[in-house]
């Protein structure tokens, strides 16, 4: 096992680095998996529509799943930690991603049950949030299992942590009775919609209306630029709070996704759009983490118990059935305008339900994200919370 901490008391370097091992290709599996859509109709030759039911129903069952982790999750406590226990799965989360996109043409009905067992397989049985691309995933994934334990002790007695389990009701209770909590959650799907229909939509724009796929790979190297926004967010979030910083970015991005309505075909705005919009969702993702923990000082200070499980959840719900929603938008919007995998040249009104779905459709759901936020106030309330959850603890 890795020391988590060097003699000064510090988390060692090696630490980090091995900790951070099943994130090195994460990005890489996203990527992937941005393209089912596309290689559901354009390759596999299935129905828009049914592609979107498909990812549809499959990610509402994953969000349902999410809930259950955060449930057995918050009732788990073994000798290996709270979540050890499931970590080997993300391992296997490549493996099955390969296979996802091997998959064979052998009918339209057994295509498509194909490719709902081996995606439903990907996001609910194996997780999503530690795992690479094929062979190093696996690798990578097993390395900090077994390198890392998931536990710091030294941590835990210090603080005095005292572990609690919950029922289904009073998960449930814990979680819908937080009122912040459930904004945030709010305009974090949104989000996730937005993101993916952006995303799943952009393969199609770029080869039926700019006619150039290949200039896909130049317009998208502008999110690169997003990461880097990530060092001045401390700065920012202390000058303007969380909520102003998400919200601002939010409507930048809702900006940037109507400029190719002045020219759908013009090059230096896809440029800054795609500058916009991919800066626009890194603070609510980024921050997501913070945000979530705000809320669990909400929760303990209005039932006093925190529900870290339950409340954690949110997230992994929110970009799955965000990522299912976008698909089925897809799905839906291509079916109504006509659109046909298989067809050589699309119909106008396929092109223009392309161009929708690309420009229009998560401009809005961005504005929706922002008015969401608006009924976010934890921010004023948090310094008083937070003043009265230390008086507690210390009379405690």
């Amino acid at each position: 096992m890795i020391t988590i901490r060097n003699k000064n008391g510090k988390r060692s370097k090696l630490f980090y680095l091995v900790w951070s091992a099943p994130l090195i290709g994460s990005s890489c599996v996203v990527v992937f998996l941005g393209y089912i859509t596309y290689f559901s109709t354009d390759i596999l030759g299935l129905p828009t529509g049914l592609v979107g039911v498909l990812l549809l129903l499959s990610k509402i069952f994953d969000g349902i799943t999410d809930v259950i982790a955060g449930y057995l999750i918050d009732r788990t406590n073994t000798k290996w930690g709270k979540a050890r226990p499931y970590d080997i799965a993300y391992a296997f989360f490549a493996l099955t991603a390969m296979a996802l996109f091997s998959i064979p043409n052998i009918g339209t009905t057994g295509t498509a049950i194909l490719v709902f067992v081996l995606y439903t397989m990907v996001f609910s049985v194996f997780q999503t949030l530690y795992s690479c691309l094929r062979i190093p995933a696996v690798v990578l994934s097993f390395i900090r299992i077994f390198l890392i334990p998931e536990t710091d002790h030294a941590a835990e007695t210090a603080v005095g942590v005292r572990r609690e389990k919950f029922t289904v009701l009073q998960s449930a209770k814990l979680l819908f009775g937080n009122r912040y909590l459930m904004f945030f959650g709010l305009a974090l799907l949104l989000t996730n919609i937005a993101s993916n229909v952006s995303a799943n939509s952009q393969t199609y724009y770029f080869k039926y209306v700019v006619g150039d796929i290949s200039m896909m790979a130049l317009v998208s190297a502008t999110a690169i630029v997003g990461p880097f926004t990530i060092a001045f967010y401390p700065m920012l979030s202390k000058k303007l709070g969380m909520k102003k910083l998400m919200a601002g970015a939010l409507l930048m991005g809702a900006v940037g996704k109507l400029l190719p309505l002045l020219g759908l075909t013009s090059v230096p705005l896809l440029l800054l759009s795609s500058l916009f919009f991919s800066v626009s969702f890194m603070p609510i993702y980024i921050l997501a983490a913070n945000v979530i923990i705000d809320c669990m000082d909400y929760g303990e200070y209005k039932s006093g118990v925190r529900g870290e499980g339950i409340y954690t959840c949110v997230s992994g719900f929110c970009s799955k059935v965000g990522t299912g929603a976008a698909s089925g938008m897809l799905g839906l919007v291509t079916a109504l305008g006509g659109y046909d995998g298989t067809a050589a040249v699309q119909s106008s009104s396929a092109i223009n339900s392309v161009i929708l779905l690309f420009t229009v459709i998560p401009a809005v759901l961005c504005f929706l994200a922002v008015l969401a936020l608006k009924a976010y106030k934890l921010d004023k309330e948090l310094p008083l919370i937070q003043a009265e959850l230390k008086k507690r603890e210390k009379e405690s």
